[in-house]
C-alpha cells in the first residue's frame, strides 16, 4: 500500500509544479509587455517633456516681456499638445527640436532680433505636428 500513496503523492507534486511553471511563464510573458509599453509610452512622451522643459529654461533666461510672451506661446502649445506620437510626426517633432535648438544659439549669441521668427518657425511645427497628429485619430 505504501507504493501507491507515495506515486499519489508524486503526481500530486508534479502537477503543482506543472501548474506553477504555467503561472511563472504567463507572469514573465506579462512583465515583458508591460515593460515594452513603458518604454514606449517613454518615448511618446519625450516630445513634450523635452520640448516644453526646454521651452521653459529659455523663458527663464528672457528679461524682455515681448520675448517672453513669445516663448510662453510656443512653450504653452507644445506643453499642451497631445503626447501620443506618431511615425508620420517625427519630422516635425524634430524639426521643433532643430528650432529649439536655434533659439538656445540665439539667445547664447544675444541675437535677440532673430527670436521672433524662430519661434514662430516653433510653432508653426508644432501646430503642424498637432494637425497631422489629429487627423490620424
Amino acid at each position: 500500500m505504501a507504493p501507491d500513496s507515495n506515486t499519489v503523492a508524486l503526481l500530486v507534486q508534479i502537477t503543482i509544479a506543472a501548474v506553477f511553471a504555467v503561472l511563472l511563464l504567463a507572469n514573465l510573458i506579462a512583465n515583458d509587455q508591460t515593460a515594452d509599453n513603458v518604454e514606449k509610452r517613454e518615448i511618446e512622451l519625450k516630445y513634450v517633456k523635452e520640448a516644453s522643459s526646454r521651452l521653459n529654461s529659455i523663458l527663464n533666461q528672457l528679461s524682455d516681456k515681448n520675448h517672453q510672451k513669445l516663448v510662453e506661446k510656443a512653450y504653452d502649445l507644445i506643453r499642451g499638445s497631445q503626447v501620443k506620437s506618431s511615425n508620420n510626426v517625427q519630422s516635425l517633432e524634430q524639426e521643433v527640436f532643430n528650432q529649439i535648438s536655434v533659439l538656445e544659439e540665439l539667445i547664447k549669441n544675444k541675437r535677440f532680433d532673430e527670436i521672433k521668427e524662430t519661434v514662430n518657425k516653433v510653432c508653426h511645427s508644432a501646430e503642424e505636428r498637432n494637425r497631422k497628429l489629429k487627423l490620424l485619430n
